[in-house]
């Protein structure tokens, strides 16, 4: 069966064509009449009344209501709505297209990424990357306060290192903390205190 869309888009071009087998296929297709309404207004109807020529035009529309043919073979040369953007997607009825430039859509993205933030959508997702305290925890645990004294680093690198699975956190009440002997051990931290190291004997 054909939308309401699919529908109301065959009975614009079936009008605009404006002969009378079009006029005929229109009226089957707003009506939505099946075949055997067709047979019944065109066939079981005394012989002066019959007409063959409308006969096979309203079987058609018919055939195209029940999805038995495509719009093409109904109007040759047409095409469903949407199909020559999108041959396999056609919109639902209810459902709009909206085009933007790429440059708008940057925009759009850049304040979703900004709302998140505001609402904490992203502090929840980072959270996830740490490990909750368990009975064996490492001994040598210290607050998120310490590891940045210690590493020499700023609040934001450890958090991104964090996020991104290079080094492990544990919570405890809201708070982070850092075994030092896994900083120590990370490959993120060592090339980071190396890059410092070579770095603080320049200056």
């Amino acid at each position: 069966m054909k939308t309401k869309r699919e529908i109301d888009h065959a009975v614009a071009l079936l009008k605009k064509k404006g002969d009378p087998g079009s006029l005929v296929q229109a009226e089957v297709l707003t009506g939505r009449h099946d075949e055997k309404w067709v047979f019944n207004r065109y066939v079981n109807v005394p012989e002066s009344e019959k007409d063959e020529a409308m006969f096979f035009a309203a079987r058609d529309a018919a055939q195209y209501l029940a999805g038995k043919i495509g719009l093409d073979a109904l109007i040759p040369g047409a095409v469903e709505p949407d199909v020559k953007s999108n041959p396999k997607r056609i919109l639902p009825e209810d459902e709009e297209q909206i085009v933007v430039s790429r440059r708008t859509l940057t925009n759009l993205l850049q304040r979703i990424n900004r709302l998140e933030r505001l609402v904490g959508v992203r502090k929840v997702a980072m959270k996830l990357k740490h490990k909750p305290l368990t009975e064996s925890v490492p001994a040598d645990l210290i607050s998120q306060a310490d590891a940045l004294r210690k590493l020499g680093c700023g609040k934001s690198t450890i958090k991104r290192w964090a996020s991104k699975g290079l080094i492990k956190g544990y919570v405890q009440n809201d708070r982070v903390s850092y075994s030092l002997s896994e900083l120590y051990a990370s490959e993120v931290v060592k090339e980071y205190l190396e890059t410092k190291e070579f770095t603080d004997n320049i200056k």
